[in-house]
């Protein structure tokens, strides 16, 4: 009995060898309908904007993962965008939901709510002012360059945000290039605009005491677990978004380490988190050991059970997510503690404590997850401390 062969090869990345002047793409074979042989698929999404070799092996682990995942699912290339459809596209109104329909198979939901929102911004403009149905071929750097001059005028994008639209904007066009719709990136020559360093505030050793001993010395069990929350953030460096979901089975004592899952870190990324003597001792409080790996670490215990909502601690279902910031924000408030320290802040606090304590630029840049020691300086400058480079007491002969 001859076997069925199957419709796709398993994608994977080509990087030139390692060159980083060279373009680096994904690519997999699927059976053409027309042909019955294998065709070549280059997939180049964003690719090619990162600047070093770790950044964009991740980004291209990301993209392998999130096609192949489609393609097992069932996702064939040439029914939801044939040749015919990419050659018809001759302007903005036509490429822009094609083009969103593209990415909404690797980017996580809320990322591509941002594509969303950043291109169909750019196409209501395009609508407004004429420009939408205009022909590729006629459409000019210059036509892009107004609309952001428009929108940094009537908008007042900070310089963070201009940026980010420009990236965003300039992905989309450079889509277009890579299929072969337009010659070149109209995008291109908008120049971004020079950011201004945010500064991040830490917790004093004064404001430290205020804040733990009041959690300390409350006997409610929300209070306890906010505690607790804090001393998490504190040690892991970890965003509260990331520790919200965290579940039992991510900390590997064995190993001394907590797994972060690409699917909730910032940078979609897996990668683990040193545990250090403290939090060890903090899990060991919490008696996290033995619970269900599946669990979260700050859950709702009482989920699920008849008249009792709410009991803090590790449970099947996470608290709400504005559970931890809001209650935090009422003590401050109570504590008359100024807006400007926030929950996140405990990671600022605990990088500014270990920089005092190590010195070390590399330490600090993985346990923040970091893939450039670049980051990890600038992220320094925005704490107030200066990589004093100076011999603090020189040999002398």
């Amino acid at each position: 009995m001859r076997q069925t062969l199957k419709p796709w090869k398993k994608p994977k990345l080509y990087n030139a060898k390692g060159n980083l002047k060279e373009r680096w793409f994904v690519y997999y074979y699927y059976i053409h309908p027309n042909t019955g042989k294998y065709q070549r698929i280059r997939v180049y999404q964003d690719l090619n904007n990162f600047k070093t070799k770790s950044e964009r092996t991740d980004y291209a682990n990301e993209l392998i993962r999130g096609i192949t995942e489609d393609l097992e699912a069932g996702y064939n290339p040439f029914q939801l965008q044939n040749e015919q459809q990419l050659t018809g596209l001759d302007n903005l109104q036509q490429a822009v939901p094609v083009y969103l329909a593209h990415v909404k198979r690797t980017l996580g939901p809320k990322t591509h709510t941002g594509y969303k929102s950043t291109i169909g911004a750019l196409l209501a403009w395009a609508e407004k002012t004429s420009l939408h149905l205009k022909p590729f071929k006629l459409l000019k750097a210059a036509d892009v360059q107004k609309y952001f001059d428009y929108s940094l005028e009537t908008k007042g994008w900070a310089a963070s945000t201009f940026n980010s639209e420009l990236t965003v904007t300039r992905a989309f066009f450079t889509w277009l290039v890579d299929k072969e719709v337009i010659s070149f990136n109209p995008a291109k020559r908008v120049k971004r605009l020079r950011e201004t360093v945010n500064s991040h505030t830490a917790y004093n050793d004064e404001l430290i005491q205020k804040v733990t001993d009041y959690l300390k010395q409350s006997d409610t069990p929300t209070h306890k677990q906010l505690y607790q929350f804090v001393q998490f953030l504190y040690y892991t460096c970890l965003r509260p978004k990331e520790l919200r979901s965290l579940k039992v089975g991510d900390i590997r004592l064995a190993t001394a380490t907590i797994l972060v899952g690409g699917d909730r870190a910032k940078g979609k990324r897996s990668e683990p988190v040193d545990i250090s003597p403290g939090l060890e001792e903090l899990i060991r409080q919490m008696d996290l050991i033995g619970k269900p790996a599946d669990w979260y670490v700050f859950g709702n215990a009482g989920k699920g059970v008849p008249g009792n909502y709410f009991v803090p601690g590790p449970g099947p279902k996470p608290v709400g997510v504005n559970h931890f910031s809001d209650l935090y924000r009422d003590i401050m408030d109570e504590l008359k503690v100024a807006k400007e320290y926030t929950l996140y802040g405990w990671k600022h606090t605990r990088n500014v404590h270990l920089w005092m304590e190590t010195k070390d630029l590399m330490r600090i840049m993985r346990h923040n997850r970091h893939t450039d020691p670049k980051v990890t300086m600038r992220y320094l400058r925005s704490l107030g401390l200066l990589i004093d480079t100076r011999l603090k007491d020189e040999r002398r002969i």
